[in-house]
């Protein structure tokens, strides 16, 4: 699960959705963080799956480009992080806690647009 490659783009959020999703394992969590895009009008979502035994989890932040769906984050994070909140600011999706407290910062992967 860690090293499972996803495609860069997707035509649409249903299909970004179903192949982050087909990662998952079966009786292994999944679900999401709450997520902003920020002053961007760009939707934002960020799904998190359970790595089995490890207490890691891999997160996948994927964002509507306009004429599709694109991967712009991709990471394993050990779950006791406690990550909950993503928001979009500007290149860098700043990674939060439930406590607003600021825990990671990353880079946007992808500039382009659909």
């Amino acid at each position: 699960m860690t090293r499972a490659q996803l495609p860069r783009r997707f035509a649409d959020r249903e299909q970004a959705f179903s192949a982050v999703l087909g990662l998952a394992f079966p009786g292994y969590g999944s679900g999401s963080l709450k997520a902003s895009g920020g002053t961007s009008p760009r939707e934002l979502r960020v799904l998190v799956l359970e790595i089995p035994r490890a207490g890691k989890n891999r997160y996948v932040a994927i964002t509507d480009g306009g004429v599709g769906w694109s991967v712009i984050d991709d990471f394993v994070a050990d779950e006791q992080l406690g990550l909950s909140v993503a928001e979009r600011a500007g290149d860098v999706i700043i990674y939060s806690d439930g406590m607003n407290r600021k825990l990671l910062v990353h880079q946007v992967t992808d500039h382009a647009e659909n």
